[in-house]
């Protein structure tokens, strides 16, 4: 059986997930990507937090156990093929940012952070040291883990193997982010700083406004603002001003900023990834709409989508997740 030739549009995370999920499965690609657009790629501004819960309300994702585990053995098979480690297990140190916080642990999770269902977060860590400020405490949460996105970018536009000389016909398939037309989907900047913080711990992340994110060497990622409705993906002054207040309220001293980057997620409004064969594009497939949880759910969306693309049909796709749930609010196709 002649195997399927992809044509994918987009490197960034979506679109390195499924081209090494279509290599791993002896697959032929091709990639297509406007270099312009690489800059203003949410994968280069996502601080590379794997974790099941967010948000000060300790939401746990939508089937989040399954896809950290899939995400981490994506990225062991991958760091094995690289020679090099991209995905480093760390356990979140989640300072409370306000009373309300800490009310919602206690009443989600019981005073020491477990429950019948889900036993995600341990107990409520009271004890930090600085130079972090925590005048409300906290909590550790594992499972967690860091994917040094840009490190695995670099590999991948590097190492993809060259498409084949077959004459077939390929697939396509629209990773394309921002840059996506025609399906509503909803757009929210992000801006992250690396920084050089001397005498913060560097065997966790560090979570309160912002996550610092250990880098080596005393440098760390703070990620990321969340800014609606843009106009731009370009490190603005006001995104700065955001990540030093930010900054201000998690350590005692001011850490030493070494970059500035900006970047554009994209979401649906149910806040799902957005996979399966495209509504407005005739024989086309797609994975978008991954937010601020792309490392958790790139990998097993793309083994989902590429099952399908096997199958042809969108049955090994969650029917949640289907792109089709968004033909009835998007405006037509070119």
């Amino acid at each position: 059986m002649t195997t399927p030739r992809l044509r994918i549009h987009g490197l960034g995370l979506a679109g390195a997930c499924v081209a090494w999920e279509a290599i791993e499965r002896g697959w032929d690609i091709e990639i297509l990507e406007d270099s312009s657009t690489q800059p203003q790629s949410a994968s280069r501004v996502a601080g590379g937090i794997v974790s099941p819960v967010s948000g000060q309300k300790f939401s746990i994702a939508w089937n989040g156990s399954e896809f950290f585990e899939a995400s981490r053995e994506f990225f062991a098979r991958i760091s094995a093929r690289a020679g090099t480690q991209f995905w480093r297990d760390l356990p979140t140190d989640w300072v409370f940012e306000r009373e309300e916080a800490a009310l919602a642990f206690r009443k989600r999770f019981g005073e020491h952070g477990t429950s019948a269902q889900e036993k995600i977060l341990t107990w409520p860590k009271t004890e930090f040291s600085p130079p972090l400020r925590a005048e409300l405490g906290g909590v550790r949460l594992e499972p967690s883990a860091f994917v040094d996105l840009p490190a695995f970018l670099d590999w991948t536009r590097v190492h993809l193997p060259p498409a084949s000389s077959r004459t077939d016909p390929r697939i396509d398939v629209r990773c394309l982010g921002k840059w996506e037309d025609a399906l509503g989907l909803g757009h929210t900047k992000g801006e992250c700083a690396d920084l050089v913080v001397p005498g913060l711990s560097e065997d966790r992340i560090h979570k309160r406004k912002l996550a610092l994110i250990p880098l080596g060497a005393a440098r760390f990622r703070a990620s990321a603002t969340f800014e609606n409705r843009p106009t731009d993906a370009l490190p603005s002054t006001r995104g700065r001003a955001e990540l030093a207040k930010g900054l201000a309220r998690q350590l005692i001293t001011p850490p030493t900023l070494i970059e500035h980057r900006a970047g554009l997620r994209t979401h649906a409004s149910d806040h799902l990834p957005v996979l399966g064969l495209h509504p407005k594009r005739a024989g086309a497939w797609m994975l978008n709409g991954l937010g601020s949880k792309g490392v958790l759910w790139s990998p097993l969306c793309a083994r989902w989508l590429l099952d399908a693309i096997a199958s042809g049909s969108e049955v090994p796709i969650p029917e949640s997740l289907r792109a089709s749930r968004l033909a009835a609010t998007s405006s037509p196709g070119p």
